[in-house]
C-alpha cells in the first residue's frame, strides 16, 4: 500500500510498524534519526527534502517526524505517509496524493519516502503547488540519490516554501555516536550502517545477507537506470584496491575492461550520487581551484562500504572473515583510515573533497587541512615543509596511530580522538 496511516487505526501503530519496531528491537538506538527528526521545524509550510545512502534510517526518521506531529497537535486525518517505492509511476503518485489534499481541511503533512525512485517525481511537487491544494502542507521527502534530489529541487524555483533550510543529509552513524560499544577496529568492520552496528553487536559478526543487501543496492541502481554494466564489477573492486592514490579515468577504463572513458565517468558519477563513493578532486591549496585535468582520488563512503566493494562478486559466505583478515594488513588498514577520515572530513565541511600533491602531498585540503598518517611514530618535524604551501594562519591536522603533540605548523592528533572531537 502506497499511502498509509496507520494510527488512525492502530493505537500501538509505533511498536507495530515494522521499521519503528525493527528499530526499537536492536541491541543498539541511534541518536542521529531522532536528532534531525526533532531539528525540523513543522511550521511552515514548505517542500524539504533529506539525502543520504539507502540503509541509513530515513524511513525510522519519517517515523519518528510521524510521531513527534502527532505529539505536536498535527490532525491525525491529516497526516500521511507515502512509501515511494510502491508506486506505479508519478501519475499514479500525482492522483492519489491530489486524492488525500483535497479531502482534508487544515494544515497537511506528508512524508515521502524514497521519493528519487519514481521518474521525475519532482513533476507531483510541482503541480500539487502549481494548483495551490498543497500551500497549506508540509511535505517531506527522503531519497537516496544525491544529485536527483538536487536537480529535481532546482526545478522547483518558487515551489518549496518560506523555508530555511529546505535541505537535510542523513548519514551513517559516527564513531563518536558508538565508540561506548564499538572500538575503532570494530568500527572499521561494521561502519556506521546500523544493521551492520547491531548484527555486529548480536552476533559477534556480520552475517552474510547484510553486505549482500548492500551491494544489492548499488547494483540494483546500474539496473533500474538501464546502465550497460560491463566492467562494473572490475571498477568496484578496483576502487577499494587503489583507495587514496590518485588516478585517471583513463587508467580506471583501461585496468577494468570498461569500455570508454565516457562509461567509466558515468559509473563513477552515479557511485558518487549514491552515497557508494566519494570522489576527492586535486585543488590548489590556497585558491581551492580544481583543474578539470587532473586526477582525482576515490574513497569507499564507509567503512563497511569498502569491504563490500572488495568482496563484490565473489559471494558473500565468507565476506565477514575476509573482512577481519583485512584488519591484519596494515596497508589495508591504512587505506580504511584514510577513507574513514575522508568521510569524517567530507561530513564536517558539508562539500566535496578535494586534496594536494607536489613535491609532497596533503590529503585533505579546503577549510581545514588533513594528513594521514597512521603509524606507530610521527614526528611533527617531518610536516615543516607545510609552511610553504599551506596558507598563511592554517595549520596542518596530523591523524595519527596514538602520536599527539604541536609543534610548528602541524597538530598531531590520534585518531580516535579526532572523531570524538566536537564540531
Amino acid at each position: 500500500m502506497m499511502l498509509a496511516q496507520p494510527w488512525l487505526t492502530d493505537p500501538d501503530w509505533e511498536r507495530n510498524d515494522p521499521k519503528m519496531r525493527e528499530a526499537l528491537d536492536q541491541p543498539m538506538l541511534f541518536p542521529h534519526t531522532s536528532a534531525l527528526a526533532a531539528s525540523i521545524e513543522i511550521h511552515p509550510p514548505g517542500f524539504l527534502l533529506i539525502r543520504g545512502p539507502r540503509q541509513v534510517g530515513k524511513s525510522t526518521l519519517l517515523r519518528q517526524f510521524a510521531k513527534r506531529c502527532l505529539g505536536e497537535g498535527i490532525a491525525p486525518a491529516n497526516l500521511l505517509i507515502c512509501d515511494a517505492e510502491k508506486a506505479i509511476d508519478r501519475h499514479q503518485m500525482l492522483i492519489d496524493l491530489e486524492a488525500f489534499f483535497v479531502s482534508r481541511k487544515g494544515f497537511i503533512v506528508v512524508l515521502l519516502d524514497e521519493i528519487t525512485v519514481v521518474p521525475q517525481w519532482w513533476l507531483v511537487i510541482k503541480l500539487l503547488a502549481d494548483q495551490g491544494i498543497s500551500r497549506n502542507a508540509l511535505i517531506l521527502g527522503t531519497g537516496s540519490s544525491a544529485e536527483d534530489l538536487r536537480a529535481g529541487a532546482d526545478l522547483l524555483p518558487g515551489r518549496r516554501g518560506k523555508r530555511y533550510p529546505v535541505d537535510f543529509e542523513l548519514l551513517p552513524v559516527t564513531f563518536r555516536s558508538v565508540k561506548d560499544r564499538l572500538g575503532i577496529k570494530d568500527y572499521l568492520l561494521t561502519g556506521g550502517f546500523p544493521w551492520a552496528i547491531n548484527e555486529f553487536l548480536r552476533h559477534g559478526f556480520i552475517p552474510s545477507y547484510v553486505y549482500n543487501l548492500h551491494a544489492s543496492g548499488i547494483l540494483g541502481t546500474f539496473m533500474k537506470r538501464r546502465v550497460d554494466a560491463g566492467g562494473l564489477g572490475e571498477l568496484l573492486r578496483y576502487l577499494p584496491a587503489h583507495q587514496g592514490s590518485p588516478t585517471s579515468v583513463s587508467s580506471l577504463a583501461r585496468d577494468c575492461n570498461i569500455g570508454s572513458n565516457h562509461t567509466a565517468e558515468e559509473y563513477l558519477d552515479l557511485l558518487d550520487r549514491i552515497y557508494a563513493i566519494l570522489p576527492c578532486a586535486w585543488a590548489e591549496p590556497g585558491t581551492g581551484k580544481t583543474p578539470i585535468r587532473k586526477n582525482r582520488k576515490f574513497y569507499a563512503a564507509d567503512p563497511f562500504l569498502f569491504h563490500v566493494l572488495c568482496t563484490m562478486g565473489r559471494g558473500w559466505d565468507s565476506a565477514f572473515e575476509e573482512a577481519r583478515a583485512r584488519l591484519g594488513d596494515p596497508a589495508m588498514v591504512g587505506r580504511m583510515v584514510e577513507g574513514l577520515v575522508a568521510a569524517e572530513v567530507r561530513r564536517r565541511q558539508g562539500s566535496g573533497l578535494k586534496y594536494w600533491q607536489g613535491a609532497k602531498e596533503i590529503d585533505f585540503v579546503g577549510e581545514t587541512f588533513v594528513e594521514v598518517k597512521f603509524q606507530n611514530q610521527v614526528s611533527p618535524a617531518e610536516f615543516d615543509w607545510a609552511r610553504d604551501v599551506i596558507p598563511k594562519g592554517k595549520r596542518l591536522v596530523v591523524v595519527t596511530k596514538q602520536t599527539k603533540t604541536e609543534a610548528g605548523i602541524a597538530r598531531l592528533i590520534p585518531l580516535e580522538e579526532w572523531l570524538c572531537e566536537s564540531h
